[in-house]
């Protein structure tokens, strides 16, 4: 479908478009998501704040050693929850950097736990797990969200 607009009415909406930037107003999310603020922290969903909740009971309960800092991700202790990992290229070089959810470490295993919340899995992260995954050999714990059924009308 395509929308003819005259020039005067380009002008308008381009117009428009630059005040409501003007004041602040934003777009709204690509995926329509709240970005919640728990402990000072802002999340990119509820869900992966509800799961920050559960991984805090988790480390209360001694189940998990919390927010383990991996060498090869450097990161500050405010950043602990967004652990960046660079991923390299066959030749060694740096391709990209891959930001995992949560790393801790399972105390009844003693296995490193990398996780990411998706609530969709874009063809960039796809790439980005399979790199990461064969660099690090660490496998990427994926945490979604069960979808509701809909009902069949």
């Amino acid at each position: 479908m395509r929308i003819r607009l005259s020039k005067r009415e380009l002008r308008e909406l381009i117009g428009a478009l630059a005040t409501s930037v003007k004041r602040g107003c934003s777009m709204p999310s690509k995926y329509f998501n709240k970005k919640p603020v728990y402990d000072g922290m802002t999340f990119d969903s509820m869900a992966e704040a509800e799961r920050y909740k559960l991984l805090l009971l988790r480390e209360a309960a001694h189940e998990i050693v919390g927010w383990i800092y991996i060498e090869a991700a450097p990161t500050s202790v405010a950043a602990a929850r967004q652990q960046r990992f660079p991923l390299r290229g066959y030749h060694g070089g740096k391709v990209s950097t891959y930001v995992a959810d949560f790393v801790y470490k399972e105390n009844a295993t003693g296995t490193i736990v990398v996780e990411d919340y998706k609530g969709y899995k874009t063809d960039i992260y796809k790439l980005k797990k399979k790199l990461f995954e064969q660099t690090y050999c660490i496998p990427i714990t994926e945490i979604t969200r069960p979808r509701k059924k809909r009902a069949v009308a």
